[in-house]
């Protein structure tokens, strides 16, 4: 997993947070993490969760990947990184 990845990976956990509280349209989202626009946000949603951001709404589908998951996956290719690199 490359750095970019991982943010990625955040910012998707970020929307997951945002939309269980149906508090902001996805049009909003896209805007406060920065996306381009609210196409380019549902795109990647649906590439990593599998849904897409209104079924995810709708559902409040909870057999998501947890923030801790995505941190020790995070670590874990991060430590088989460095430890390729040593001589």
């Amino acid at each position: 997993m490359t750095i970019e990845q991982y943010f990625i990976l955040l910012k998707i956990e970020k929307v997951k947070e945002w939309l269980s509280y149906d508090e902001l349209s996805l049009k909003e989202i896209a805007w406060k993490l920065g996306y381009s626009s609210t196409a380019h946000l549902s795109a990647q949603f649906k590439k990593i969760t599998s849904l897409t951001a209104s079924h995810f709404s709708k559902t409040g589908h909870s057999g998501r990947k947890s923030w801790l998951f995505c941190i020790d996956q995070f670590l874990q290719n991060m430590n088989v990184m460095y430890m390729r690199n040593l001589p």
